[in-house]
């Protein structure tokens, strides 16, 4: 793992809380996509992205309402072998970790889904919770 004074982060505002993940997951951030819709998924995955010749399932950071879509904006993540689509509420920032600073024994909060926090900072913006993507996709994984 990187020294904290070199890592940078992909920071997004949610509807209630700001997100980010650290740089070295995300592979691209696509605008404007389409999703297909699949059937039967679990709840938290709204369909699939033709991306690079690959079919990747997406998967949804939060709930939105209809009448709050704004564009779509998704980040391709890559870890351990695994690439994954998220859609994310509004556009995505860079976050040093100079900026940050860790919030010491936090609860941890209730996130619905699968999705994991690694650790909660505060900065600019406010408390940002930083995602665990490697525990977030082990969840994720059905069969192996």
């Amino acid at each position: 793992m990187q020294a904290d004074y070199e890592r940078e982060l992909l920071g997004f505002t949610g509807r209630e809380r700001n997100y980010a993940v650290e740089l070295t997951y995300v592979e691209e951030i696509c605008f404007d996509i389409k999703i297909s819709k699949i059937p039967c998924l679990p709840h938290y995955f709204i369909g699939m992205f033709h991306y690079r010749g690959a079919i990747l399932p997406v998967a949804r950071l939060e709930e939105q309402s209809k009448d709050e879509q704004k564009r779509q904006v998704l980040l391709v993540f890559s870890c351990n072998g695994y690439r994954l689509g998220v859609v994310i509420p509004g556009d995505p920032y860079v976050i040093s970790f100079e900026e940050l600073k860790r919030i010491e024994h936090p609860e941890q909060p209730e996130f619905e889904g699968i999705w994991k926090v690694q650790e909660i900072l505060r900065a600019g913006r406010g408390l940002t919770f930083l995602l665990d993507v490697e525990k977030t996709v082990e969840a994720m994984v059905i069969y192996k």
